[in-house]
């Protein structure tokens, strides 16, 4: 078993918004689950905990101890799998969502766990909860899953199921790197639908670019990524670049890269960002 797709930084926390350890508040009852501090509530946040479940993974590849504590974040995912989603439990002012509702983001990276719990301990469990949850992948925004299209209408997995569609670049490839694990490790009849996707995205990467930095999502005509997020669509193209041999990827990482070199575009983008927040109506 390999690490995961992106190697996560050498001490993450600093990336999980104010997390603050379940350990740290009720010892031992949910060892080492992060919880999410939202509006001055603390909150068990899908992609957050299977982020930590996925770096703890990555870290076990070399040291029982920690994949010990991978398998704690698996077997909290999977017991917390409910009507075949983890319930993102938040609102999304911009996108206009109210809980409950899933996320694509939530249900690749939670799937990349569980199918790595399963190939680890061969418990069945985790492979038919990963089942269960991939089921939202192929179901539609519209009907209650995370399955969306580009306005060619190509398939697209979405991290906010919004109408309208939203595309959000960074949820979408993490999102596609779950069902990437799923495929190779445990279910290869799902191929197909990975190719779909993985051709869509390659047909319609060219509306994220705004010829002088990348683009957030596309809802209403897009907004423009931070700093962070524009460096994580690089390093995600690289990821990609392993399990999908388009030239296309390779492409838009160097020219996303020369973006961040440059002292005027990033002038352009503090501009840009600017201008959003002054006009933003959420």
């Amino acid at each position: 078993m390999k690490a995961y797709h992106i190697a996560f930084e050498r001490d993450p926390k600093i990336y999980f918004d104010e997390a603050i350890f379940t350990d740290q508040l009720w010892g031992n009852d949910l060892r080492g689950i992060p919880l999410l501090l939202w509006h001055n509530r603390l909150h068990p946040f899908p992609v957050q905990i299977a982020q930590w479940g996925l770096y703890k993974y990555n870290l076990g590849l070399k040291d029982d101890k920690q994949m010990e504590q991978a398998l704690l974040v698996a077997e909290y995912l999977a017991q917390n799998l409910k009507n075949g989603f983890w319930d993102m439990g938040i609102g999304r002012p911009r996108y206009s969502l109210k809980p409950p509702w899933p996320s694509a983001m939530a249900q690749g990276e939670g799937i990349s766990l569980l199918a790595r719990a399963y190939k680890r301990t061969q418990k069945e469990f985790y492979a038919e909860k990963a089942i269960e949850a991939f089921k939202i992948m192929e179901m539609y925004s519209i009907d209650g899953g995370v399955l969306s299209s580009f306005p060619d209408g190509s398939p697209a997995l979405e991290e906010y199921p919004s109408r309208p569609q939203s595309l959000v670049l960074n949820g979408m490839l993490f999102a596609i790197f779950g069902v990437y694990d799923f495929v190779e490790m445990i279910d290869c009849s799902r191929r197909p639908f990975l190719a779909d996707l993985l051709k869509g995205l390659s047909e319609n990467i060219h509306r994220y670019d705004m010829g002088f930095w990348s683009k957030y999502d596309l809802y209403q005509g897009g907004m423009i990524s931070s700093k962070i997020y524009h460096n994580l669509h690089i390093e995600q193209l690289d990821a990609l670049m392993r399990i999908d041999k388009r030239d296309i990827w390779q492409s838009y990482k160097d020219r996303w890269h020369k973006y961040s070199s440059r002292p005027l575009y990033r002038l352009f983008r503090d501009a840009r960002r600017t201008w959003e927040k002054l006009t933003r109506t959420y």
